[in-house]
């Protein structure tokens, strides 16, 4: 994977980033099973960098939700930088 630093804070930042915007979904739901395995994927291959929005999934907030709580659950949240949008 290759990386570029922050200019900001020095960190160093997947040039490849995650983009959350289509993890599966049960019609209404994110399916959990899935997401955290395509997360969990991502991120135990070097992706950093992830890109949500609130109206992802089905439109209330609940890509951005699931995906905060599967970063949790993993143990992850010190090992990615998460990126959301707001219209």
């Amino acid at each position: 994977m290759e990386y570029r630093v922050s200019p900001r804070n020095g960190e160093e930042i997947s040039l490849l980033g995650f983009g959350a915007m289509r993890l599966k979904t049960n019609g209404t739901n994110v399916d959990m099973p899935m997401a955290r395995e395509q997360i969990k994927y991502a991120i135990d291959n070097g992706i950093n960098y992830i890109d949500t929005a609130y109206l992802y999934g089905n439109g209330s907030g609940s890509n951005e939700k699931a995906l905060g709580e599967i970063i949790e659950e993993l143990g992850y949240r010190d090992r990615v930088y998460l990126s959301t949008k707001m219209n």
